[in-house]
């Protein structure tokens, strides 16, 4: 039975396909969507970029709370939009997209269909590190402890400045113990370049 909302199951033996939904899916075409996506033999992942995402422990996720997930992260999903979410390493995403999207995507795709969100990739690293990953107006901040991810949020972010103060935010939770920075994503060289203008260690993917 098709489920309503939420991550789809997708068999692993299947070629996998990525495709970014910009926007929160608000400017999906399906007219954009290349042919092989409509290939039965491979599996269909959608990125959802959008500062709408939230992270929570996979032990602790109930899909019937899913909006009510991100509405106390100050997310909430408007009328035009649902919850999915995504599972990885024990850690479950929470995203608002484009409902009309998401059910074009159910119907069209079904089991070869998932959502992911960069806020999901991992860079665990034993050093103080704060990575930075900018998308499409959407930066995605993420801090690691001796390996550990002690900090995660994803914020609205259009322009080199934007990044940097969500960053010196992120710096004063952070407190004044010695941490490094790394940038990725299209923009990474400007705002790593803008950065290093207030921090000592920052690096470019």
């Amino acid at each position: 039975m098709k489920q309503e909302t939420g991550k789809i199951s997708v068999p692993q033996t299947r070629k996998r396909l990525s495709i970014c939904l910009k926007a929160g899916g608000h400017s999906f075409s399906p007219e954009l969507l290349p042919r092989t996506a409509f290939e039965e033999d491979n599996e269909v992942v959608f990125t959802v970029i959008t500062h709408k995402c939230t992270l929570v422990p996979t032990e602790a996720f109930e899909p019937s709370l899913a909006e009510k997930y991100l509405a106390v992260a100050g997310l909430a999903c408007s009328s035009h939009e649902k919850a999915v979410w995504e599972t990885q390493n024990g850690i479950t995403a929470v995203i608002a997209i484009d409902r009309q999207c998401a059910e074009y995507i159910e119907t069209t795709f079904g089991g070869r269909a998932s959502y992911d969100t960069p806020l999901l990739t991992d860079y665990a690293t034993d050093e103080r590190l704060l990575h930075i990953c900018t998308e499409n107006g959407t930066a995605y901040l993420k801090f690691y402890d001796g390996g550990r991810m002690l900090m995660a949020e994803a914020v609205p972010a259009s322009s080199e400045e934007e990044v940097l103060y969500y960053t010196a935010k992120a710096a004063e939770r952070l407190g004044k113990q010695h941490f490094a920075i790394s940038v990725s994503g299209p923009q990474a060289k400007m705002t790593a370049k803008l950065l290093r203008k207030h921090f000592n260690d920052v690096q470019c993917e």
